[in-house]
């Protein structure tokens, strides 16, 4: 199998994010080209499932809370979005629990991802600003796994983040966005390199360790390849190490005889109360 890199079919903003809804990044069976449609479409936003990334943070707090350094990894990080968020939520916590956690290591296979990662420019969405507005401030409430807002936002957590000039909510209509560049002590808590996780697992630092390998297996269809990476990664890491994985991973694919949830299991992982997150017990 092979994948190309993304291609933008709506390009006319350098700030134009790697999403499957503009973007499509062609899977191949084989080496020839011969399958030019994406199989499926997924998207990369800040805070993608926001309540995952509430209870993921409060494991996090649980489990590291007595030791002084985490190694984070995070793969298939296309854009940049998802490690920004991670490093946000833990920053939020406060900068002596952040600190243990960063740099976080992100990497893709994609080196037009990988530059617009480095650039840290960005269009964010009203559900974007909505969530970092809301999420990093505690301005709300889980109630049915919904994410309910508490109070007022002032937006102390967008201008903490991101440099951008000054809006007023309530213009921003439907399909909006908001140009906006990474400030530098977010951006010096993200280390963006190219990696390929099929190859770089075995550089893992195997102790305290992290690794977000979050919405992208489904289009990994060798499934005997995918599950012997599984049990490859569960035997070079060592106990009390978090792999995880995202809700897109979860999903029923008529290709696919396995889900990715029961391979990862199949390797040893063990589940943790937080869903699709695994630990080596």
């Amino acid at each position: 199998m092979r994948i190309s890199h993304v291609q933008n079919n709506n390009y006319n903003n350098r700030t134009s994010r790697p999403s499957f809804g503009i973007w499509t990044r062609a899977v191949y069976k084989s080496s020839e080209k011969s399958l030019v449609e994406p199989i499926y479409r997924n998207d990369t936003m800040f805070f993608r499932d926001p309540v995952f990334w509430e209870r993921f943070t409060n494991l996090l707090v649980q489990k590291f809370n007595e030791q002084s350094n985490v190694n984070v990894y995070c793969y298939g990080c296309s854009d940049g979005s998802e490690p920004y968020t991670f490093a946000m939520k833990v920053l939020a916590k406060g900068k002596d629990f952040a600190q243990k956690f960063l740099p976080v290591q992100a990497r893709d296979i994609d080196s037009i991802a990988i530059c617009r990662a480095l650039d840290s420019e960005y269009e964010l969405t009203n559900d974007e600003i909505f969530r970092i507005e809301n999420v990093l401030d505690d301005k709300y409430e889980l109630i049915n796994d919904k994410l309910i807002t508490t109070k007022n936002t002032q937006n102390h957590s967008l201008r903490k983040y991101f440099d951008y000039h000054e809006y007023k909510r309530e213009y921003l209509s439907y399909g909006d966005k908001l140009n906006v560049k990474v400030k530098e002590p977010l951006k010096n808590s993200v280390q963006f390199s190219m990696g390929d996780i099929f190859e770089d697992y075995e550089n893992i630092n195997p102790e305290n360790t992290v690794v977000l390998a979050r919405n992208f297996w489904p289009y990994i269809d060798d499934i005997s390849k995918r599950s012997k990476f599984f049990k490859d990664l569960y035997d070079h890491l060592k106990e009390g190490s978090l792999f995880v994985i995202g809700n897109f991973d979860t999903k029923e694919f008529p290709m696919h005889i396995n889900s990715v949830k029961e391979e990862v299991q199949k390797a040893g992982f063990k589940e943790t109360v937080v869903e699709n997150v695994f630990e080596k017990r």
